[in-house]
């Protein structure tokens, strides 16, 4: 059927460029697999690096308040 249609895909007349050009769309296809893998990966690691961020942040305002907490305590408790 070298040349017909065949649905909506073109058969080649060689059955080496067919699997030249399958082989190639399988490479590609690999290829794209591995960059979303990677793209996933460096996702979760900078998702991670925001809770990190934010835990530190909520850890820093945590000893703000306990340090001020300290020294209203100091004030009250300072003549006993």
């Amino acid at each position: 059927m070298c040349g017909s249609i065949s649905f909506i895909w073109r058969l080649p007349c060689s059955s080496t460029h067919g699997l030249t050009v399958a082989t190639a769309a399988l490479r590609r296809k690999k290829a794209s697999e591995a960059e979303m893998d990677r793209l996933a990966g460096t996702r979760l690691q900078l998702e991670m690096q925001v809770n990190t961020l934010e835990s530190a942040n909520l850890n820093a305002e945590t000893m703000a308040a306990m340090q001020k907490a300290s020294v209203a305590l100091k004030t009250i408790h300072g003549n006993l």
